[in-house]
């Protein structure tokens, strides 16, 4: 088959599968334009997140929060005038899962729980705050433990900002989600 061919196969294959999502109903998430009956994008009602203090379960899980907190922040940004609230508790274990034949431990996974709940913010403040979404989201990781303490230190600071950063992908994406479902603010019941 000539190169002519091949290319032209090609841009047909693209063309016809790009109509094919577009007949389908496929439409990004995150695009930013304004849906049906006046209701913001997704992008801009993740916007008006409030990201409250990550509660934590000890000691060991703050720096969890702290950096669980940061991350979601990057993504939905700190609002002047808040319409959401979001609550967060974590929780963290951090295991032996390899042992040599001394008995010594060898491999360490850092698993991590956040419980989330979204909740509709009034702000005229004649009502409480209503719960619109709720979850649990789990992530985990892993290192090579060394024989210095202080390499240990740093390996399970950088399992705790991968491990937030896992789970705050995780919370965005079903916040997301929900408000992709419900439409935005004006179909919520």
């Amino acid at each position: 088959m000539s190169p002519v061919l091949s290319r032209r196969r090609a841009g047909v294959s693209l063309a016809l599968g790009a109509l094919g999502l577009a007949g389908c109903g496929f439409r990004s998430a995150l695009a930013d334009r304004p849906g049906p009956g006046g209701t913001a994008s997704v992008p801009a009602l993740l916007g008006l997140i409030y990201v409250h203090r990550v509660e934590s379960g000890g000691d060991d899980d703050t720096r969890l929060a702290q950096a669980l907190r940061n991350a979601l922040l990057d993504r939905m940004g700190l609002p002047d005038r808040p319409a959401f609230g979001l609550a967060i508790s974590v929780r963290r274990a951090l295991t032996g899962s390899g042992i040599n034949l001394a008995g010594k431990i060898t491999h360490q996974t850092l698993t991590a729980n956040a419980t989330f709940t979204l909740r509709a913010l009034n702000q005229e403040g004649a009502e409480a705050p209503r719960d619109l979404v709720f979850g649990t989201e789990s992530a985990w990781s892993s290192f090579d433990r060394l024989d210095s303490p202080f390499a240990d230190r740093v390996a399970v600071r950088d399992l705790d900002d991968r491990v937030a950063h896992s789970l705050a992908d995780q919370i965005y994406t079903r916040i997301a989600a929900y408000f992709v479902e419900v439409g935005g603010p004006t179909r919520r019941g």
